[in-house]
């Protein structure tokens, strides 16, 4: 579930605030991001923990390519947090789990994609200047 505060015609905007519900190793938990970065069709970034003291940078761009789009996910650590590893060997279990994830977060950004394009003629049009999500 993710929720969104501070977007502006449904689009993501530079220091909107994200909600978002994460679950690893079966445990689940919820973070607050900042977007950093928004151009609409081409880049977002958010910061988890907000731009001033996150602890990861998450990063996708997209490149149209024939009928479709190429995407690029990046993740950085930006700081050592308890909450995904101190040690070298968590670090690097981390960073494993990072890239063997990339191909699910990739597909589930795809079928979410795909579904956003369905109208949906169940939701009544929001309000001018207020969008729910």
């Amino acid at each position: 579930m993710i929720e969104v505060t501070g977007w502006a015609d449904d689009q993501p905007i530079s220091s909107a605030v994200t909600e978002a519900r994460n679950h690893r190793d079966g445990k689940q938990w919820t973070t607050r991001s900042q977007i950093t970065r928004a151009d609409p069709g081409a880049a977002v970034t958010f910061v988890v923990g907000g731009a001033e003291d996150g602890i990861v940078r998450w990063s996708w761009t997209f490149h149209p390519q024939g009928r479709g789009t190429v995407v690029q996910q990046s993740w950085q650590l930006l700081r050592l947090d308890p909450v995904l590893g101190t040690t070298r060997s968590q670090l690097s279990a981390l960073r494993d789990y990072m890239a063997d994830s990339a191909q699910t977060t990739l597909t589930s950004l795809a079928q979410w994609i795909a579904e956003e394009r369905q109208p949906d003629t169940t939701r009544k049009p929001s309000p001018v200047g207020h969008q729910s999500r």
